[in-house]
């Protein structure tokens, strides 16, 4: 019995790995740690600039890297010639010095971005765009000290296009919605967890008052 000649299978998209070199990479000499350095530097990329040279000093995988807080690298307002961090797949601490390059780097980009004096929960490396949208009036970034006061970036971004100066915007507080307690779905949007704004928000846009109160503000997080 002859076995037919099934049509050949093609994957509709290429392999991830086509063309590149997959496995372990051959370490950097030298010659190539200070081209990308000078390059990064010429380029006026302090935020890659100094995270590439913690990363060289030490060694740490790129996920304990990205995860390391100010505190991990300012002590007393200084930037730290030792840090140690705790491995999140080893759960061992990791214990490194901080060259002077680094620390200069560092100075170039943790500092000046500091919203209040040493703000220790904020990301070292944290990419902050929206910190060059507004500045307070001692010269400091606005959206932080917004995002503290519990202001949306949204309504923070719609104050600055009114005209709103950036300390007015960070520090005015928002207008609270008289509730509303005939109103039966608004109550239960209430119990819900949602906010006043949010669930007439959503009818305006609208959503049924059912969904409206009901689905919980989690919904954009695919």
């Amino acid at each position: 019995m002859e076995t037919p000649n099934l049509p050949a299978i093609r994957a509709l998209r290429p392999a991830w790995n086509k063309g590149r070199i997959v496995g372990q990479k051959r370490p950097l000499k030298p010659k190539h740690v200070w081209a990308i350095r000078v390059r990064l530097e010429l380029a006026g990329n302090h935020r890659d600039l100094a995270l590439f040279n913690m990363a060289i000093d030490s060694k740490l995988r790129g996920c304990d890297l990205v995860k390391m807080k100010v505190v991990d690298v300012i002590s007393s307002g200084q930037i730290k010639e030792r840090a140690s961090v705790l491995q999140s797949k080893t759960q061992k601490p990791v214990r490194f010095e901080i060259s002077e390059d680094t620390r200069a780097s560092i100075q170039k980009w943790t500092v000046p971005c500091e919203h209040t004096k040493y703000p220790y929960d904020r990301g070292a490396f944290e990419n902050r765009r929206r910190d060059g949208l507004a500045t307070l009036e001692n010269g400091l970034p606005a959206w932080p000290v917004a995002e503290e006061n519990g202001i949306a970036f949204q309504t923070f971004r719609q104050r600055l296009k009114r005209g709103w100066s950036g300390e007015r915007a960070a520090t005015e507080g928002v207008r609270e919605m008289a509730h509303d307690p005939d109103d039966e779905w608004e109550v239960i949007a209430l119990e819900n967890g949602l906010s006043v704004r949010a669930y007439r928000s959503r009818v305006q846009a609208g959503f049924p008052e059912a969904i409206a109160a009901t689905m919980r503000l989690s919904w954009r997080q695919w």
